[in-house]
């Protein structure tokens, strides 16, 4: 039995970090950043970025009653994905504090981060609270370029183009429209900001 649970922790994590996976696959291609960080630390160093992706994190183990200890242990699972690194505990330990200590403080950046990210993961799973968005910017381009056919030709391109294991050509061609708008959210939102970070083009 709890092997069970194990394997079902492990494929969530792998869920997860399978949103952001394919992003952060190009940028550790083709970015540029100093020799001695490792893409994790990159990331955990930005306000942004880690506001973002540990709101995603957060929310996504919430929706499947994973907390406290266990919520933990697998946000780790999830670093480790993204950066085998993070094995170490001396890296995980500056992480969370470094997370917990903008969690508490906050600044203009981190705060952004935090509600990108949540208005990205509601917008995803098509959550009643996205009623709340429709003022804003960002969801209201998203909202445009799905009723424009913008998601319907960027599927069409990244189909002939993208670079295989970097476009989920079945998933996009079967994505709800709640998915799609965001999906360029997402784009938008941490996608660019990583992009700048690693300074890919």
């Amino acid at each position: 039995m709890f092997g069970f649970f194990k394997s079902k922790k492990k494929e969530l994590a792998n869920q997860i970090y399978g949103v952001f996976m394919p992003r952060i696959e190009v940028v550790k291609k083709y970015g540029k950043w100093e020799d001695y960080l490792t893409v994790g630390d990159v990331i955990v160093n930005d306000d942004y970025l880690l506001a973002f992706f540990n709101m995603y994190i957060n929310l996504t183990m919430k929706a499947h009653d994973i907390n406290g200890v266990d919520q933990g242990k697998m946000a780790v699972n999830i670093y480790e994905l993204m950066d085998p690194t993070y094995k170490d505990f001396i890296k995980v330990k500056r992480l969370m504090d470094r997370y917990h200590l903008l969690s508490k403080e906050g600044n203009k950046v981190f705060t952004k981060g935090t509600n990108d990210g949540f208005m990205m993961y509601n917008v995803l799973t098509d959550h009643p609270v996205t009623s709340e968005f429709k003022s804003n910017p960002i969801y209201k381009e998203a909202v445009k370029y799905f009723e424009s056919g913008g998601a319907k030709k960027d599927h069409e391109f990244a189909t002939k183009f993208m670079p295989k294991g970097t476009y989920d050509h079945d998933l996009m061609s079967n994505a709800p429209a709640s998915f799609l708008k965001g999906n360029r959210i997402f784009e938008n939102t941490f996608v660019k900001r990583l992009n700048t970070v690693f300074k890919v083009k």
